[in-house]
């Protein structure tokens, strides 16, 4: 699905770049603001590719169901740093993501 229509992903990095991680908001570096940023992006192509896995398919509907769901739970259960790792540990940590 998102090999076919890549811009679905693209918008999502967008929005997550531009509200988030650019401004630096409640980021105390950018290795965080990078492991946060590849930590989504895993967690919603797994959960995409589960959804895949028992449905067999994956419209644009069920695509915009699964990440609005998963942005809200996000928001209701905000994830915290461990200001003990350095940014280059963190860095380190979300390029391993990738």
């Amino acid at each position: 699905m998102f090999t076919e229509q890549p811009h679905i992903l693209r918008n999502v990095l967008l929005y997550r770049l531009y509200s988030d991680v650019f401004p630096g908001l409640g980021n105390q570096n950018y290795g965080a603001a990078l492991l946060g940023l590849t930590r989504e992006f895993f967690q919603l192509k797994m959960l995409s590719a589960i959804w895949f896995a028992d449905h067999q398919s994956l419209g644009n509907e069920q695509i915009v169901t699964l990440f609005s769901a998963w942005f809200l739970w996000g928001q209701n259960n905000p994830r915290e740093e461990n200001m003990a790792d350095s940014a280059d540990f963190s860095l380190l940590n979300g390029l391993s993501l990738i």
